[in-house]
C-alpha cells in the first residue's frame, strides 16, 4: 500500500483534519482532470481523417495513405503530425495549410519523390522536418521558405545529386542538417549561405569529389563536419578554412593520400578531432599539424603510412589512431613509442612493426630504443634498422640507441622535423668546424656510448660513421640527438668513429677532421689480435699497472716481518713454559717425599721446652 492508502486506512485526528481535507480535493480534481482528457480524446478521434489516429498531446499518426486519399481534415491543435508505410511519390503545394501549430513532421519511408514549393506553407512554427529515407533526387528553390523555425533538418537516404545555391537559405535558425547517404558529387559556392546557426552538417556517403572554397562561407559557428565516405583526394583546406568554430572533422573513407603542409589552417583554433581512416593515405608533411594547438584526437587507421614526423601539435594529443599501417620501426618513431609507453594498454597496441623484418609483427613498445635506427641512404648500407658489413661471417650486425640532447637545455622529444643543413660558403665537405669534440666510452664487451659536442646548431641530421679496419657502416640520427650507443660490436675490437652534419655536400666528404673523429675499443681480448686502444686508455692502463705491482710487493714484505715476529714471540713462549713445568714438577715431588710424622715431634718438643 501507497502512502496515502496508508494515511487513509488511519482514524484521523483532529489535528490531522486540515491534511485530509487538502488530500481528498486534491484527488477529486484529479479525476476530473483524467476524465476531461479522455472525453477531448473521444472528441479528437470523432475529427480525424480516415487512416490517421488522434492520439493525446495532439499527436496525429497516419498510416497506408495514398496521394489520393490525402487527409485535408486535421485537428488544428496537432503538433505531431507522422506519415508511415504510405505511397506518397508527391508532396503537394498546401499540403499542411490547416496545421499552424504543428512543430514536428515525419514523413520517411514514404516513397517521396518530389516535394513541390509551398508544400510546406502555413507551417511556421515547426521546428522537427524528416524527409529522410525517400527518393527525392533534387530540392527546388524555395521549396523551405515558409518554415523559417526549422531547427533539424533530415534529408539522408535519398538520392539528391545536387544542391542549388540558397537552397536553404530561408531556415535561419537550422542547426542541423542531415545529407547522408546521398548522390552529391559537389559542393558549389554559396550552397549553405545564409545559415548562421548551423552547427552540424552531415554529408557523408556521397560522392563528393570536389568542394568550393566558398561552400562554407557564413557558417561561422559550425561545430561538426562529416565528409567522410566521399572521393575526395585532398584535403578541402580553402573550404573549411572560414569554419573557425569547428570541433570536429570527419574526412575517413576518401582517397587522400597525402597531407601538405597547408592542409590545416591556422584558423582552425577550436578543431579538436581529426579523422582520416581508410583514405589510402601515404604521406604526412611534418608541417601538416602544426596549427592545430587545440588537438586531441587524432586517427589515421587502415592507411598505407611508414613514418610520421614527430609534431608539436601532438604534444596535445589524448588519442592516437594508428593502427593497420605499415610502419618501418626506425628513430624515425623513437617519439612515438616513448608518447606510446605513457597510454594504457589499448594505446600502446596501435603501432605494430612491419618492416624491418627482424621487427615485423612487434608492438612498437616491444621494441627496444636501440634497435630503432636509421641506416644512411647515402651510403652501401641495408635498409633496415640493423647496419651490416658484406662480410656476415666476421662483423655481427650493430645497432644504435639514439638519446636525446639534455646538456644544453633541449626538451626530452627529439624533433623529427628534419631540414636539410644549408651548405657554408667554405664548402667544406665535411663541415668538420662545427663538431668540437667526440667522446666515447666502454660500456660492455660489444657496445660503446658516443657523445658529441657542437659549435652551433644549424640542424637535426648527423651520420655516424664508424670501421674496424674494414668496410665504414654509418647511422643517420635525426631530431637533434647528441648520444649515440653502439651496440652488438665486435668484442675487443677497435674502432674508428666520426660524426658529420648531414648537408648537400656529405656524399663529398672522405676524410673527416680529428676533432670529428676518435678511436676506441670495445672490452675484451680478441683470439688472433692485440687489442687496439685510444692513447689516453693506454696511459691509464700503465699507470693501474704499476700501481698494481707496488701494493702486491707491499704486502708480501708486510707479511713477511709479521711472519718473522711471531716466530720469535712463539719460540721465547714455549722456552719459559717448559722452565715453568720443571719447576712445578719439582715441587710436587718435594711435597710428597716429605714426613708429616716427624714434622709433629718437633712441634710437640717445641711446645713442651716452652712450658717449662
Amino acid at each position: 500500500m501507497g502512502p496515502a492508502v496508508d494515511i487513509l486506512a488511519r482514524s484521523p485526528s483532529p489535528a490531522n483534519m486540515p491534511f485530509f481535507g487538502i488530500l481528498l480535493c486534491t484527488m477529486t480534481l484529479m479525476q476530473h482532470f483524467t476524465l476531461a482528457v479522455n472525453s477531448a480524446a473521444l472528441s479528437m478521434d470523432v475529427q480525424c481523417s480516415n487512416g490517421c489516429t488522434c492520439q493525446l498531446y495532439h499527436h496525429v499518426s497516419c498510416a497506408n495513405i495514398s496521394l489520393g486519399d490525402f487527409p485535408s481534415q486535421l485537428p488544428a491543435a496537432t503538433t505531431q503530425l507522422q506519415f508511415s508505410s504510405s505511397l506518397l511519390p508527391v508532396i503537394p503545394a498546401g499540403a499542411f495549410l490547416n496545421l499552424s501549430h504543428l512543430t514536428t513532421l515525419y514523413l520517411s519511408s514514404n516513397g517521396i519523390e518530389q516535394v513541390r514549393p509551398g508544400a510546406f506553407n502555413g507551417l511556421s512554427q515547426l521546428q522537427f522536418l524528416h524527409l529522410n529515407n525517400n527518393s527525392i533526387g533534387a530540392l527546388e528553390t524555395g521549396v523551405f521558405d515558409d518554415v523559417t523555425a526549422v531547427t533539424f533538418l533530415y534529408l539522408d537516404n535519398n538520392l539528391i545529386a545536387n544542391l542549388t545555391p540558397d537552397v536553404f537559405s530561408s531556415l535561419g535558425k537550422l542547426n542541423v542538417i542531415d545529407l547522408h547517404n546521398n548522390r552529391l558529387t559537389a559542393l558549389l559556392d554559396q550552397t549553405f549561405r545564409k545559415l548562421p546557426a548551423l552547427r552540424w552538417l552531415f554529408l557523408s556517403n556521397n560522392h563528393i569529389s570536389a568542394i568550393s572554397p566558398r561552400a562554407f562561407r557564413g557558417n561561422r559557428v559550425l561545430r561538426e563536419l562529416y565528409l567522410d565516405g566521399n572521393q575526395l583526394t585532398t584535403v578541402p583546406s580553402y573550404a573549411i578554412r572560414s569554419l573557425r568554430r569547428l570541433n570536429i572533422l570527419q574526412l575517413s573513407n576518401n582517397a587522400i593520400s597525402r597531407l601538405s603542409s597547408n592542409a590545416f589552417s591556422q584558423k582552425l583554433k577550436f578543431l579538436q578531432e581529426v579523422y582520416l581512416d581508410n583514405t589510402l593515405l601515404e604521406e604526412v608533411s611534418p608541417w601538416a599539424f602544426p596549427r592545430l594547438r587545440a588537438l586531441k584526437v587524432l586517427s589515421m587507421r587502415g592507411n598505407r603510412l611508414v613514418t610520421l614526423s614527430f609534431s608539436s601539435a601532438f604534444q596535445s594529443i589524448e588519442q592516437f589512431g594508428l593502427s593497420g599501417n605499415a610502419w618501418r620501426c626506425d628513430c624515425g618513431l623513437i617519439w612515438l613509442r616513448d608518447w606510446l609507453l605513457k597510454q594504457n594498454m589499448t594505446g600502446q597496441s596501435e603501432v605494430w612493426c612491419s618492416t624491418p623484418s627482424v621487427h615485423r609483427g612487434k608492438p612498437l613498445v616491444k621494441v627496444q630504443t636501440q634497435y630503432l635506427t636509421c641506416p644512411s641512404d647515402n651510403l652501401n648500407t641495408s635498409t633496415t634498422s640493423s647496419v651490416t658489413t658484406k662480410d656476415h661471417s666476421s662483423a655481427p650486425q650493430s645497432t644504435a640507441h639514439a638519446t636525446p640532447p639534455n646538456a644544453n637545455g633541449r626538451g626530452a622529444t627529439p624533433r623529427a622535423n628534419t631540414f636539410e643543413n644549408p651548405t657554408p660558403t667554405n664548402a667544406d665537405p665535411c663541415l668538420s668546424e662545427r663538431i668540437t669534440e667526440v667522446i666515447v666510452s666502454e660500456i660492455t664487451t660489444s657496445s660503446l656510448l658516443v657523445n658529441w659536442n657542437i659549435l652551433e646548431d644549424l640542424g637535426d641530421e648527423y651520420e655516424l660513421w664508424y670501421s674496424t679496419g674494414g668496410e665504414r657502416q654509418s647511422l643517420r640520427m635525426i631530431g637533434g640527438v647528441r648520444e649515440v650507443e653502439l651496440g652488438e660490436l665486435q668484442v675487443g675490437a677497435g674502432y674508428r668513429i666520426c660524426v658529420v652534419p648531414q648537408s648537400s655536400l656529405i656524399s663529398k666528404c672522405t676524410g673527416p677532421s680529428d676533432n670529428q673523429c676518435t678511436v676506441a675499443q670495445t672490452l675484451g681480448l680478441p683470439s688472433n689480435s692485440e687489442p687496439v686502444q685510444s692513447e689516453g686508455k693506454k696511459g691509464q692502463y700503465a699507470l693501474g699497472a704499476g700501481i698494481t705491482v707496488m701494493v702486491i710487493l707491499l704486502i708480501i714484505i708486510a707479511l713477511i716481518v709479521v711472519f718473522k715476529l711471531r716466530s720469535s714471540r712463539t719460540g721465547f713462549q714455549r722456552h719459559y713454559d717448559e722452565d715453568a713445568c720443571t719447576y712445578i714438577e719439582n715441587f710436587e715431588i718435594d711435597q710428597s717425599k716429605m714426613d708429616f710424622d716427624n714434622l709433629d715431634s718437633a712441634y710437640d718438643n717445641a711446645i713442651d721446652e716452652g712450658n717449662m
